[in-house]
């Protein structure tokens, strides 16, 4: 339990509204889960499973458009399953993501828990990055490689081998480009973190970690060799030159991590965060207090902590600049706050060791009756947020869900036919691409998908 030397009645001051919260985010991604469909990219990419095989299905995606290995190869596996089989990837990956950062949470599951949910319901777009089938394999199942491999690192008491890091991150490089520049920077973060501080087995971690950037890089040089990149490189604006890349990317980084600070429910999170981890480290205090480290080590690690936090921004944000001229889109930001939260959780059980120490125990009595407050302020307030904002996506995918089972069964009942086939223009969820954004290129997917040669859409 997270909660520190409370009397009962006050740990239900905790509790309470901590079971609210997942009670609320739990019931929201069960009964929206059965909602999701195959939506834009999705038609295309089975069209081409089915029409090629498994095999070549890869062969054909890394010379004619992507060299996201891991991506095509998980992709096509969930295709192979068949299109239910995307209403079941987002509990897939709540499950995956709050067991692989157990090991890293102390085995806390209301902890680990809580980091996942705070992740999603601070997503730019949960639509794109968690119900989308190709936007969730792309920028939100690399975590659960990264979660492992960071998991090694924590529980590096005996000998590891060393390809084993490696690969879990050359995996997770994998996914997305983007993700890969931002899982580098993070990584070698964590490698300096080890390194300023006087940690156990420090070289065995050392070795894991270096083993572990070996692999990430690995996984960017891979995907930088496909020739796909050549085709896809000519769908968008490239950049005017690097001086324009380096000076947006430091413009758009700044200006996120701003715009983040404005974001009520953000901010609600963070609260939240803080406070939970500072009821775990009082209740663990016999655990914490045997740490030895300086505090002049102890801020060093919390401004690593923060600088990680920044650079990975400015590389996924670099990464949007270096290959399309712009911004990345919103559930590419996924990555972003992601290793925001990450960085926040270690920066705060660093601070709450620091307050630990210093405050006496009337003091200290004060201070947690003091966070207590502003723990059940911003959870309610949260909670609010959340219930609000998962209505509205409920409303999206449900409302969706309905108006395309529909047309499906048109186009499934006109299979081979060759007169023009028409079905109704449904609003695509999550801002995707519809029927007919982007010269009807969903249309023409679809067309292949339903074997439907002519699709005309009811405007």
């Amino acid at each position: 339990m997270v909660i520190g030397n409370f009397k009962p009645t006050n740990r239900l001051l905790i509790l309470m509204p901590l079971l609210a919260l997942f009670a609320v985010t739990l019931y929201f991604i069960l009964t929206t889960s059965s909602s999701v469909r195959y939506w834009a990219d999705d038609f295309c990419s089975a069209t081409t499973l089915r029409n090629y095989g498994y095999l070549k299905a890869q062969i054909f995606w890394w010379k004619s458009w992507t060299g996201r290995y891991s991506y095509i190869a998980a992709l096509d596996f969930f295709e192979l399953l068949g299109p239910w089989a995307v209403r079941i990837i987002p509990l897939v990956l709540l499950v995956l993501l709050t067991l692989s950062i157990l090991p890293v949470l102390f085995f806390d599951v209301v902890l680990s828990f809580l980091f996942i949910i705070l992740t999603l319901i601070n997503a730019p777009n949960i639509i794109q990055s968690f119900y989308w089938q190709t936007g969730s394999l792309n920028y939100a199942i690399p975590f659960v490689f990264l979660n492992l491999f960071l998991s090694l690192v924590v529980l590096a008491k005996r000998r590891i081998p060393l390809f084993v890091p490696s690969i879990l991150l050359f995996i997770a490089g994998g996914f997305s480009e983007s993700y890969a520049m931002a899982q580098l920077v993070l990584v070698i973060f964590v490698l300096l973190m080890i390194i300023t501080l006087n940690v156990p087995n420090k070289s065995q971690r050392i070795k894991v970690v270096i083993a572990g950037i070996i692999g990430a890089a690995l996984s960017l040089f891979v995907m930088y060799l496909s020739p796909g990149n050549l085709a896809r490189g000519t769908t968008v604006t490239p950049p005017e030159s690097l001086a324009y890349v380096v000076s947006s990317t430091i413009y758009g980084t700044k200006w996120y991590l701003q715009r983040l600070l404005f974001i009520k429910p953000f901010l609600y999170s963070l609260v939240v965060g803080a406070s939970v981890i500072f009821f775990f480290v009082s209740r663990n205090w016999k655990l914490f207090k045997k740490v030895t480290l300086s505090v002049r080590r102890m801020v060093l690690a919390m401004l690593l902590a923060v600088l990680a936090a920044v650079f990975a921004t400015a590389a996924v944000i670099g990464s949007g600049y270096y290959s399309m001229a712009i911004t990345p889109p919103e559930r590419t930001m996924f990555i972003v706050i992601y290793i925001i939260f990450l960085c926040f959780f270690i920066f705060c059980f660093i601070v709450s060791v620091l307050v630990k120490r210093v405050l006496s125990t009337k003091s200290e009595r004060w201070f947690r009756w003091l966070v207590t407050l502003f723990f059940l302020l911003a959870s309610m307030l949260l909670i609010k947020s959340t219930l609000f904002h998962w209505q509205e996506i409920e409303s999206q995918l449900k409302n969706y869900a309905k108006d395309w089972d529909v047309q499906e069964k048109v186009l499934i009942n006109a299979k081979s036919q060759s007169s023009p086939v028409s079905i109704k223009n449904v609003k695509p969820v999550g801002e995707l691409d519809g029927f007919t954004e982007n010269k009807g290129w969903v249309t023409s997917c679809l067309s292949g998908y339903y074997q439907v040669e002519n699709i005309k859409i009811e405007e």
